[in-house]
């Protein structure tokens, strides 16, 4: 995962950690993309729906988006 302005692809507009982006900021960073592309979610199977790592998703975020299952299918 990035968290460092040498993985931003913008690094003179990055205010903190890429993952700290509000929607506003990608938008105007990236344009019109789904998710940023400054963060790793290699993996994801739903990225739109991802707010930081498939490593760091709660039980709850996991439900939200692969319904009641064992494990994380994303992992």
């Amino acid at each position: 995962m990035c968290d460092t302005k040498k993985c931003c692809e913008k690094p003179d507009q990055l205010k903190g950690k890429p993952q700290e982006c509000t929607t506003e900021q990608i938008s105007m960073c990236h344009g019109d993309v789904k998710t940023h592309p400054c963060i790793s979610n290699k993996g994801c199977q739903e990225p739109v729906l991802l707010k930081d790592t498939p490593e760091a998703c709660s039980s709850e975020q996991i439900r939200k988006c692969h319904g009641d299952v064992k494990g994380h299918p994303c992992l």
